[in-house]
């Protein structure tokens, strides 16, 4: 809901802005395909890199991906966990093959899908794992 609510606001304010027709248009056009991609990747986990679920222990993390692979990851500095979010963003320790760079991966977890002690788990993981990394 907060993804479609999101884009249908940006959506408003490009019909109301001053702008001419064919670039509210394409502004339109742009935000529902973005609002498409989420939904897909975030939302309805249909990519093949959505993050089905995320496991740790003390010294690894890994995520389970939409495709059924298994990738060990590390959590990157972007990491965010509020009251009732957490931003996650893991970058993979092996290359990918024809890759220069680690791939990334992104999670949105909402408060209401987790009980408060799992959310409170997860933030002392990252915090003791981002002090492991420096």
């Amino acid at each position: 809901m907060l993804v479609v609510g999101s884009h249908l606001l940006a959506i408003l304010a490009i019909w109301l802005s001053a702008l001419t027709l064919p670039v509210q248009l394409l502004l339109v056009v742009i935000v529902i395909v973005q609002a498409i991609y989420l939904n897909h990747r975030y939302v309805w986990l249909g990519h093949s890199r959505s993050i089905r679920s995320i496991h740790w222990t003390d010294t690894q993390w890994f995520v389970c991906l939409a495709d059924g692979s298994q990738v060990e990851v590390v959590p990157t500095q972007s990491c965010r966990v509020y009251g009732w979010l957490a931003l996650l963003r893991f970058r993979s320790l092996e290359l990918a093959p024809g890759r220069v760079l680690p791939l990334c991966y992104d999670a949105w977890l909402l408060s209401g899908n987790h009980s408060q002690q799992a959310i409170r788990r997860l933030r002392v993981q990252l915090i003791q794992t981002g002090s492991n990394q420096n």
